[in-house]
């Protein structure tokens, strides 16, 4: 049973979520409540869950600086928040960190790896997937940056894996790059196709792609039908 429940201001545009949304209060309730040096560090353990409008977030543990305004959640991170334009996104982790000054958002995990997946809408049964040991995402460039293993995937036609990658909300880019070559998976209507290069860049919609650095591809078409 929740035995703790507080309301405060607790920015967190998570994700890239409407700032309209995320500028409200948020509730937070847990099993145990507690407040250490004077009050400057409010700390809340088991079963946390924090609910602000159509986003929340659940961990075991959660610290908040009144200083900083710095909140930082451990322990079975998981995210949802859903967007004006119908988008869902669900995050899931072992530690994440909001920075109200940075605006900031960073999101951690190893074994397993941290994951993102977005669903452009209510209806969308194809989601993309992204895998990777480290996340940020910052509110002022409207950006979403992965670093660590990264494996991106839209089942069941792409998959694509890189040492790093970078999406723009604003301009619907992909970028991917790292010391390890770019790997690229497609399996459509068309055939199927594995490329390798030093970069890549895809936009999402028009759907457009280009790859850069020493490309090397294959593509075996499929066969018509008899």
């Amino acid at each position: 049973m929740k035995t703790s429940c507080v309301t405060f201001l607790l920015l967190l545009p998570l994700w890239g979520v409407d700032a309209d949304v995320s500028a409200r209060d948020a509730e937070i309730t847990s099993q145990l409540l507690q407040l250490d040096k004077g009050g400057a560090l409010t700390r809340f353990f088991g079963d946390v869950r924090l609910t602000q409008k159509t986003q929340w977030l659940e961990a075991d543990r959660m610290t908040r600086s009144r200083l900083t305004g710095i909140a930082e959640a451990e322990g079975n991170v998981r995210g949802t928040w859903f967007s004006q334009k119908g988008e869902k996104i669900y995050v899931t982790g072992v530690r994440a960190r909001y920075s109200p000054l940075a605006q900031t958002t960073e999101l951690w995990g190893d074994a397993p790896l941290s994951q993102l997946t977005r669903w452009e809408t209510a209806v969308d049964t194809s989601p993309v997937v992204i895998r990777s040991q480290y996340f940020m995402a910052r509110q002022k460039s409207n950006d979403v940056s992965a670093k660590g293993s990264v494996v991106i995937t839209q089942a069941p036609r792409f998959e694509a894996h890189s040492d790093e990658a970078r999406y723009d909300r604003t301009a619907g880019v992909l970028e991917m790059w790292g010391r390890q070559r770019v790997q690229i998976h497609v399996d459509d209507a068309k055939g199927r196709s594995n490329f390798e290069s030093d970069r890549a860049w895809i936009q999402i919609n028009p759907k457009r792609s280009r790859l850069s650095g020493n490309v090397k591809g294959r593509v075996v078409p499929r066969p018509s039908p008899s």
